[in-house]
């Protein structure tokens, strides 16, 4: 479980990652864009101020440096906005993004754990199965070996039996041909 957390932990990393590039990128874009618009800009408002120069309109030039700024400031204030917008919209989109791939992680995570416990109960099961037909095998012969002794000690001691019984059994033959050869 700790390397999918690993695992899960290095995911997001990558996709904040992801997230932080294209951010910077998108940044990067706007900037560039606003950059060069500024400059057409100026190149435009040099030629105008050169233009109301060469004419003696200083008029003309401080109303057209005026207006340049009202452009320029109305100009960055809709690209500020709209790139505040676009990248509000790129944020929900990555963050939902981001949500769907941590929920599919997740689950992923949980199917891949309950696999793994499955297979662990199934590999243990199994090994408890082994060691019970071995432990059973086991007791089957030391069972066999056992019931071996004690058949044989019970023969020795049924032909010790039978061999006492033949002895008496002559020990009182002899007594009683001799108590009837005394008889006699």
């Amino acid at each position: 479980r700790k390397d999918l957390a690993s695992d899960f932990n290095d995911k997001i990393a990558q996709i904040q990652e992801e997230n932080d590039r294209q951010l910077n990128l998108e940044l990067t874009r706007r900037t560039d864009m606003l950059r060069k618009e500024h400059e057409k800009e100026m190149k435009n408002l040099r030629r105008d101020v050169q233009t109301g120069m060469d004419s003696s309109a200083d008029d003309r030039v401080k109303f057209l440096i005026a207006a340049h700024e009202d452009d320029m400031k109305r100009l960055q204030y809709e690209l500020e906005n709209e790139a505040a917008i676009n990248l509000q919209t790129e944020l929900n989109n990555v963050n939902e993004k981001h949500i769907m791939e941590l929920e599919s992680l997740r689950t992923e995570l949980l199917a891949v754990s309950d696999e793994k416990i499955k297979r662990a109960q199934s590999e243990a099961n199994l090994k408890r199965i082994e060691d019970m037909k071995s432990a059973t095998e086991k007791l089957k012969k030391e069972h066999a070996a056992e019931i071996n002794r004690i058949r044989a000690e019970n023969e020795q001691m049924a032909n010790m039996s039978l061999n006492e019984s033949v002895e008496m059994l002559r020990a009182n033959q002899r007594q009683e041909l001799e108590r009837l050869r005394s008889d006699k």
